[in-house]
């Protein structure tokens, strides 16, 4: 057999295929690609580090030996989500043209990454690493970014594991000496992720996509389908009557009502909370009181998520990362002048449920920022306390 070296263009193929196939560029510059490696590693808690990790993530249990082998056992996931944090596109792929059958991206494994990695956070600051627990929870808001970047679905889990990025840098915040450097690269760093947020107004026109979508295959059947999550059919037969008749021209009306109904949220949501919140109440209460009397109102009824709680949610994380700012701001402050201001400034970020100031009280260890909250059907108020060392 001749040595393939005596072939060189045979040699030069080879090196040409292998550097395209083997030798891709890395990191990839779509971050989903690293999120699903991510998640074919991922090692679930078993037994007692179920509950022993919830608490942990929670910041209600402290570390041990058996959660910190747990943690670093699975490196390689954190690795790739850290990694997948600083790739600013992310695309899951998402067929909209299969309207509700399309597959999301997979929220389940997302969820428990984010929990490791905020669990990694508090390690990080167990063992003497505030910065790198701090930059650990602002992985998690890039996480959050990518996964809650297509439906409302997708939108809403992405909050949560906002919430859980903030408290934990608030966490660490309290529980270290922060020097004035650090803080203004997280202000940096803070600034950067708003920038990039998602917005609840996007997570909806990609619904409409998908939702058009059903109406370009078999609506009737698909609707129908959709019909009893709502609708009784022993109460109200005729409408259900009036689906199996539907024609052209009921999917044509109901295609209308729909777009005017979306348009009109998309308008709201553009407002302050103290307008977008009751405007979209009575939205909802139209069309829960014509869906029974309009046939062209069977569509929305059917397609069109609740949005008031989502709203509240959204703002609520919004709010919650304006504190995070704020509470930012006065640790600067007193790294400056040696003390807490009496008050905050107007400048400071604000309560979005209010557009007013937070509530503002120095405490003998730091100082509380609360501010109240309205979800649907009842008020609450946050309160978030933050030590000064």
């Amino acid at each position: 057999m001749r040595p393939m070296l005596q072939f060189p263009l045979l040699v030069g193929v080879l090196a040409v295929l292998i550097t395209d196939c083997c030798f891709a560029e890395y990191p990839p510059n779509n971050a989903a690609v690293l999120y699903y490696r991510g998640f074919l590693h991922f090692a679930a808690p078993e037994g007692d580090r179920i509950e022993k990790m919830k608490a942990f993530v929670k910041g209600e249990a402290t570390l041990d030996d058996d959660l910190d082998r747990y943690i670093r056992g699975n490196h390689r996931v954190i690795e790739h989500a850290n990694t997948a944090a600083t790739i600013a596109f992310c695309d899951w792929g998402l067929d909209y043209a299969r309207g509700i059958g399309m597959l999301l991206p997979d929220l389940h494994h997302a969820g428990q990454v984010s929990d490791l990695l905020i669990a990694n956070a508090r390690r990080l600051m167990a063992q003497n690493d505030p910065q790198g627990g701090i930059r650990q929870g602002l992985a998690v808001h890039h996480m959050s970014r990518h996964i809650g970047n297509n439906v409302l679905l997708s939108y809403v889990f992405s909050l949560g594991w906002k919430a859980r990025a903030n408290k934990v840098i608030g966490d660490i915040l309290s529980d270290w000496p922060a020097n004035q450097t650090f803080l203004t690269e997280l202000r940096h760093q803070l600034a950067i992720i708003e920038s990039q947020q998602n917005h609840l107004s996007a997570a909806l026109k990609n619904g409409i996509r998908s939702t058009l979508a059903d109406l370009n295959r078999d609506p009737k059947a698909i609707l129908l389908e959709l019909l009893s999550d709502w609708c009784d059919p022993n109460t109200h037969p005729g409408i259900f009557e009036t689906c199996r008749a539907a024609d052209a021209d009921f999917f044509d009306r109901n295609r209308q009502y729909y777009l005017d109904h979306m348009a009109k949220v998309d308008r709201a949501l553009a407002l302050s909370f103290s307008q977008a919140y009751p405007r979209l109440s009575a939205l909802q209460e139209t069309l829960d009181l014509e869906r029974f009397t309009r046939d062209d109102a069977i569509f929305a009824a059917s397609y069109y998520p609740s949005v008031t709680r989502s709203y509240c949610a959204d703002i609520r994380a919004q709010t919650y990362f304006n504190l995070m700012k704020t509470a930012i701001e006065l640790y600067q402050i007193n790294l400056r002048t040696g003390r807490l201001p009496d008050a905050l400034s107007p400048e400071m970020p604000k309560n979005l449920f209010t557009n007013g100031a937070f509530t503002y009280e120095k405490t003998d260890e730091g100082f509380l920022l609360s501010f109240d909250a309205i979800d649907p059907g009842r008020e609450k108020t946050y309160s978030y306390t933050f030590k000064v060392r």
